[in-house]
């Protein structure tokens, strides 16, 4: 039974990111990222401005922390202080709001997806998921590297994916954002050893 359960859970999980959709591009092929050890941020954070909403900053906050740790993990190290850093990456991301045609239209198709092992009172138990979700949010989270020696455009990627209409905050909104960079980045090379 436990292992039914544990194997349900993996399905449900892997079928949440299913609509991720991920573009890259190496856009100057003269140029080795591989070959530039330290890095840094285009821009500020976005911080405590208080005229940025709340849950854009939590976003920036995210995508600045995924980008950091998975930067990390490839070799690459943030430039300190005024020491000048070999490429820069800067960054973007939308969120917009949809309608999905592939909800549930009908009652007997509302019907078809209740749960026998529901709530008796008539609420919570039916299964929501994004897919029967009427409305939608979609992240979209592009990365750019430009080296600072040449100037120019090397690489660039983004990531999209749809979040339920009453998305994700703090740990759970951390947590999308890493996974949509982590294999976004996926194919960036590694740092080479010098």
């Amino acid at each position: 039974m436990r292992t039914a359960a544990l194997a349900l859970v993996a399905g449900f999980g892997a079928a949440a990111c299913t609509d991720l959709s991920l573009s890259r591009r190496q856009v100057d092929t003269s140029v080795s990222v591989a070959r530039y050890e330290t890095y840094r941020f285009a821009t500020t954070p976005l911080g405590e401005d208080a005229r940025i909403a709340p849950a854009t900053r939590d976003i920036d906050d995210a995508v600045r922390a995924a980008l950091t740790r998975v930067l990390a993990a490839k070799g690459y190290r943030a430039a300190g202080g005024d020491q000048e850093a070999g490429f820069a990456v800067d960054y973007s991301f939308r969120e917009a709001l949809g309608v999905n045609e592939k909800r549930l239209d009908s009652p007997s198709d509302y019907q078809r997806s209740w749960r026998d092992t529901g709530a008796p009172d008539g609420t919570g138990s039916m299964d929501h998921t994004v897919a029967d979700a009427a409305f939608f949010s979609e992240l979209s989270i592009t990365v750019l590297i430009v080296p600072r020696d040449t100037g120019r455009l090397a690489w660039e990627g983004t990531a999209r994916r749809s979040l339920p209409e009453d998305r994700p905050g703090g740990p759970a909104l951390r947590s999308v954002v890493s996974g949509m960079l982590s294999r976004l980045l996926a194919e960036l090379p590694e740092r080479a050893s010098r």
